[in-house]
């Protein structure tokens, strides 16, 4: 039997208990009201430059498209709409950081209806199945068109890794748009907004765009990009590729990708150019418009290739860019090969080159600074100019590639007041066993052949608007 002591101090635990248990309730409460609340991204839709969808379907139909946008960081007038108050001032979603973000957009044609893409993308518990970079996912909350999602990515480096966790609400718009931001965790900043476009019953064009600060998740990689910062502003590519890719196998159930075996003791230049990815009449006409955004990425299925008992991956990757000068002007200094590292930041030196119209042999090498490390990448090329020199296509003859395959090409304007040049480059390589340890360790990251490519690709084919300076 208590006494009056004990009684009284029951109850006044009790009485703590309950109280914090209230407070618990409405700060839960007051957090969920805070969290789940309606709002609007400037994010735009692709239809508001690329009016004629028939150009995304095009390009997307046989790849995964992503585009290095032109335009730099995320405005935030009006991106939160307080439904109790619209008349009230919006406050901003994020304050601007001081970097050189740009956006991305990302589609990909696939195989399914649209509802079963909705029903796929819109299974946020389930993230973890559906996409290899993300290791958890758990729905947290859901409230009329809200749903808050937690999960846990996984970033892969050379001898480094990152497991941020991130918190992200998605909102369903009337339209039909899915947009989503980051509510907290290890990434400061982050939005999306996904289309879900019906191009029949058994096909649909699925689309993002998407502005995010992936060097956030870590002081480590701050440095890292810091002293990389091309990798700061195109990580974000290779990013959407690999949401857009696991999208896209998870809904058709098939990898996105191709076997090839080989009879012949190596690929044999220039057959091997083959397998790298080509443009029909429609596809060039839809880069043109495209490449108005900035830089495309046309990412192809992976080739397996068996060889005796040996194996290796190619991806082939197809960039495009519009560099703006005229036709006879930008051709008269892109086929001079040798001046490239006066004009492109990436490569630090090209030499040994014998070139005349017809054949060309050099050794090249690119240059990386990671801030923990530093590595160049030796590789000689050996190539052919067609008649007029208006494509060039090459092979690795020696170096950290076995093999490179390349073709380049630059397309005369067919409009007299067009000032702009369409410049595409089609790569495909696998890294020599040979190469020393940080390019093998690179080997070794999943999905490092779309990375790479990506990388690398658009550093090069940007580089084509760097020699108008």
């Amino acid at each position: 039997m208590l006494n009056k002591n004990h009684q009284t101090q029951r109850q006044f635990t009790a009485t703590v208990l309950i109280f914090l248990v209230s407070f618990c309730a409405v700060a839960s409460s007051a957090n969920k009201g805070k969290t789940l609340q309606s709002w609007q991204t400037p994010l735009p839709r692709i239809q508001d430059f690329i009016h004629n969808t028939r150009h995304l379907e095009a390009l997307g139909k046989h790849h995964i498209v992503v585009v290095h946008g032109e335009a730099k960081n995320y405005f935030t007038d009006h991106a939160i709409i307080d439904s109790a108050n619209p008349t009230s001032v919006p406050p901003e979603l994020y304050p601007l950081p001081d970097e050189d973000i740009q956006l991305t957009y990302a589609f990909t044609v696939i195989q399914a209806p649209a509802g079963k893409v909705k029903e796929t993308l819109m299974d946020f518990a389930h993230y973890r199945r559906t996409m290899p970079h993300i290791i958890e996912s758990e729905l947290l909350q859901q409230q009329d068109n809200h749903w808050l999602g937690q999960y846990r990515l996984t970033f892969q480096m050379p001898l480094l890794s990152f497991e941020p966790q991130v918190q992200i609400q998605h909102t369903l718009l009337e339209n039909g748009d899915v947009i989503e931001r980051r509510i907290a965790g290890d990434i400061d900043y982050s939005v999306a907004r996904w289309q879900i476009i019906a191009l029949g019953k058994q096909r649909t064009l699925l689309l993002q765009t998407s502005w995010a600060d992936i060097g956030s998740v870590s002081w480590l990689m701050r440095l890292v990009f810091a002293a990389q910062p091309d990798m700061n502003r195109l990580s974000p590519l290779a990013a959407a590729a690999l949401t857009l890719q696991s999208l896209k196998e998870r809904i058709e159930k098939k990898y996105f990708s191709r076997n090839q075996r080989l009879y012949a003791t190596k690929l044999l230049f220039p057959d091997n150019t083959r397998y790298l990815t080509t443009l029909s009449t429609s596809q060039k006409d839809a880069l043109k418009a495209l490449t108005k955004l900035g830089s495309v990425n046309m990412i192809s299925s992976a080739i397996q290739f068996t060889q005796q008992q040996n194996s290796f991956a190619l991806q082939p990757i197809l960039s495009a860019v519009s560099v703006h000068q005229d036709y006879e002007k930008l051709k008269h200094r892109a086929t001079n090969i040798k001046e490239y590292p006066k004009h492109m930041r990436t490569i630090s030196d090209i030499e040994d080159v014998v070139d005349d119209t017809l054949n060309h042999k050099s050794q090249w090498s690119l240059g990386f600074n990671f801030a923990i490390f530093t590595f160049d990448i030796d590789f000689g090329i050996e190539g052919l100019w067609n008649k007029d020199q208006t494509q060039f296509t090459f092979a690795s003859t020696q170096g950290d590639f076995e093999p490179l395959i390349g073709k380049i090409n630059w397309y005369p304007n067919n409009v007299s007041d067009d000032k702009n040049t369409l410049v595409t480059m089609a790569l495909a390589h696998n890294i020599n066993d040979d190469a020393g340890y940080i390019l093998n360790t690179i080997k070794r990251i999943p999905y490092s052949q779309m990375f790479a490519g990506l990388y690398v690709g658009t550093l090069l084919i940007e580089g084509q608007q760097e020699l108008t300076h």
